[in-house]
């Protein structure tokens, strides 16, 4: 959060500039500020929705579910391993 107003706060003061710049920094004024501000917005409301939608079937029922092992997941466990297990 802190960081996208951090970006509206500074970009939107380039839609101000005058002179030759002007022209070239307006769009960036605009459609920096935007797209953040949409980002934000969609990385708090859809994303955790289409999580919830993905994941509701895949809660563990009464019996306990095993997960098989993947390729994925032996590099994950490979790579993260050292840095779990030291302090």
């Amino acid at each position: 959060m802190m960081s996208t107003i951090a970006i509206i706060v500074c970009f939107t003061p380039l839609f101000f500039i005058t002179g030759m710049m002007g022209p070239y920094m307006a769009p960036m004024a605009v459609n920096v500020p935007l797209t953040v501000t949409f980002s934000t917005l969609f990385a708090l409301t859809v994303v955790p929705w289409i999580s919830h939608l993905l994941l509701k079937n895949s809660a563990p029922g009464p019996e306990k579910k095993t997960m098989s092992r993947t390729w994925i997941a032996d590099i994950y466990r490979t790579v993260l391993s050292p840095f779990l297990e030291k302090k």
